[in-house]
């Protein structure tokens, strides 16, 4: 057993030292960075408030109501068919546990706002009263404000939560470039943090959405985006300070990060100190280890010299280039860099054979579940069990749809 990957819960931590006692004393704790850089996205909502109801309120609007959702469609059409200039499509409808959900609700405010509340101004306010009377009391420097705010979150969140559904999936090779990558968005995060004035630091998309406003309320929102900023890299900051596997992801980072490669910036004496590092490599002497990862490294140059694009992908090609002769070595560095950084397919699973394997199926016989699961993940290995993109499609109708067809609409 060389590793147990789990969230930070403290009696996993617990339970890690205990297997510790009992022999594993070279045991590896990771941690699940998938739920940490979900508390990093939760940073926006909860401090963008204008923003967050904003979305809260759209949904609402918009959430089991297949017929409004149709004439949205139409008003839109009506709109832009014929001049292109937007995409006739439907509000995502956030799911508080989809990672990502919120985020992709904001990118659509981000286009679409204005048309949300001008239809919503038409809907007779008995239909929907809240969400109504929201937008209805909603002016055009709120709307200014909500957008800036949807703008900054599409910016700045979509990294952390691009890197967040990487984290979701094991068929990656992940544990040399996440440590490099989280490093970037605390970089960004502090960029923005220490800023004296934050708009000369922001893209160019987030200028422009700021450059209309009055000093003073600029100033003001430019202060929710510092706090956004500094919480966010505190909490990247702290969670790689105190993660047991730093030195791991470390080592992984000197000894197969393309950049570092490149440019030689790892000294022999580090190469060797990054391999005691990790138990995998144990049974490699230390001299043949320095020889096949210095031809490693020529490999992974002469391929980004022909094309300098391929990034980490040239990595997996150097390794696939010497497993003719040097099949052990590759087969260590292939099960290091493939090394878990995230429990998602785990819990994913419990999940899924908690609806087969139920409370109602008591009686279910070894051999029936066993189909059940062949049916229930059919025969794609990446089956998640749920696709966020399919769900909102505007051709497949939702569970609530199909429901609304059954009890009528609003």
């Amino acid at each position: 057993m060389v590793a147990l990957v789990s969230d930070s819960a403290s009696y996993m931590t617990l339970c890690v030292r205990l297997l510790r006692s009992l022999g594993l004393s070279k045991l590896l704790h990771i941690q699940c960075w998938a739920h940490k850089l979900d508390k990093v996205v939760k940073v926006f909502s909860d401090n963008l408030e204008a923003l967050n109801t904003c979305v809260s309120q759209t949904r609402l609007f918009f959430k089991n109501t297949r017929k409004r959702k149709h004439r949205y469609q139409k008003y839109l059409k009506e709109k832009y068919l014929f001049n292109g200039k937007k995409e006739i499509k439907h509000f995502p409808i956030p799911i508080m546990t989809r990672w990502g959900s919120w985020r992709k609700s904001v990118v659509y405010l981000c286009g679409y706002l204005e048309d949300v509340a001008n239809f919503a101004k038409s809907v007779p306010r008995k239909e929907s009263p809240q969400a109504v009377q929201y937008f209805q009391k909603l002016s055009s420097n709120a709307i200014a404000v909500i957008n800036a705010e949807a703008v900054f979150v599409r910016e700045y969140c979509t990294p952390v939560s691009e890197l967040l559904l990487e984290l979701e999936s094991s068929c990656k090779a992940l544990g040399h470039v996440l440590y490099p990558k989280l490093i970037c968005l605390s970089k960004t995060f502090e960029t923005i943090q220490n800023a004296t004035k934050v708009d000369s630091v922001l893209n160019a998309n987030c200028k422009a959405a700021l450059e209309d406003f009055p000093i003073t309320k600029l100033e003001e929102i430019e202060n929710r985006f510092k706090l956004v900023a500094e919480r966010c890299n505190f909490i990247i900051n702290n969670y790689m300070s105190e993660d047991p596997a730093k030195d791991i992801f470390t080592s992984l980072r000197d000894l197969f990060n393309p950049t570092k490669i490149v440019l030689g910036s790892v000294t022999q004496g580090a190469i060797l100190r990054a391999k005691s590092r990790i138990s995998l490599f144990d049974t490699i002497p230390d001299d043949e280890f320095k020889v096949l990862h210095g031809m490693f490294c020529d490999n992974v140059k002469e391929i980004l010299s022909v094309d300098p694009k391929l990034g980490t992908a040239a990595v997996l090609r150097a390794l696939e280039a010497m497993r003719g002769n040097h099949s052990e070595f590759v087969k260590t560095c292939l099960q290091s860099i493939y090394m878990p950084v995230a429990n998602v397919d785990s819990e994913r699973g419990f999940s899924a054979y908690g609806n087969i394997v139920s409370p109602n199926r008591t009686r279910l016989s070894k051999d029936n579940a066993e189909v059940m699961m062949c049916l229930y993940f059919g025969d794609d290995p990446n089956n998640n069990d749920y696709s966020y993109e399919e769900t909102n499609q505007n051709v497949i109708p939702s569970d609530d749809e199909e429901m609304e067809d059954v009890l009528g609409d609003d």
